[in-house]
């Protein structure tokens, strides 16, 4: 059995709660089907990459459910949590990623600001990467060219303790973000808390197998 199919973790669920400007576009729940999803569904969702040559393990939620949304002529298409888990000395970095997929628009995600205990926080923007111009073919469909913008923002790990914190089975709430890009607009999103209370038990359990003393 791989190491990643034998981790002992919960699920780490994710749903996009929006993809417009406008906040009152934004779901207000997770659906009571994704809440329901029970521990033995979880074990198989996140995604744990090792290179032999990287210095880091990947630790992913991002195949964990599928969570786009095109609203406005903005598609966005994902939204999850990386671990960085450093091989020798178990040290992590905490990663948000957030990703567009534009169609005759242009927009920059710049920053992005969550919720905890009732309070809003920002997050450090750590690096922006932006796909060639996909255009169809003069004999194809006409259909927007489409650019795929995705940013990632570095979480604190006592952030997402104190998301893991929230989660009860059932629950549907969500943890609440907001990303903002250079014209001020809003798209707000949501993670379920029961994905940062999986990818915490995922990295534990990766550090006791032997990278890093428990």
């Amino acid at each position: 059995m791989s190491r990643a199919s034998s981790l002992a973790r919960l699920l780490p669920l994710t749903i996009l709660l929006a993809g417009a400007p406008a906040p009152a576009a934004a779901y207000e729940k997770v659906p009571s089907r994704l809440a329901r999803l029970s521990q033995a569904e979880a074990i198989e969702r996140i995604r744990v990459r090792e290179m032999q040559d990287a210095p880091h393990v990947v630790i992913s939620t991002k195949k964990v459910w599928d969570r786009g949304r095109t609203v406005d002529g903005v598609h966005v298409s994902d939204v999850h949590l990386r671990a960085m888990v450093d091989r020798v000395t178990g040290s992590t970095r905490w990663e948000l990623w957030h990703e567009l997929d534009l169609y005759d628009a242009k927009r920059e995600i710049t920053g992005l600001s969550y919720r905890i205990d009732g309070r809003m926080y920002h997050a450090n923007l750590l690096r922006t990467e932006t796909s060639d111009e996909l255009c169809p073919s003069v004999d194809g469909p006409a259909t927007a060219c489409h650019v795929r913008v995705r940013s990632v923002f570095e979480i604190p790990e006592r952030v997402l303790q104190r998301v893991a914190e929230s989660y009860q089975p059932g629950n549907e709430q969500y943890w609440e973000l907001h990303f903002s890009d250079r014209e001020g607009k809003d798209i707000k999103a949501g993670l379920a808390p029961v994905e940062a209370a999986g990818l915490l038990s995922s990295v534990q359990h990766l550090r006791c197998q032997g990278i890093a003393s428990c």
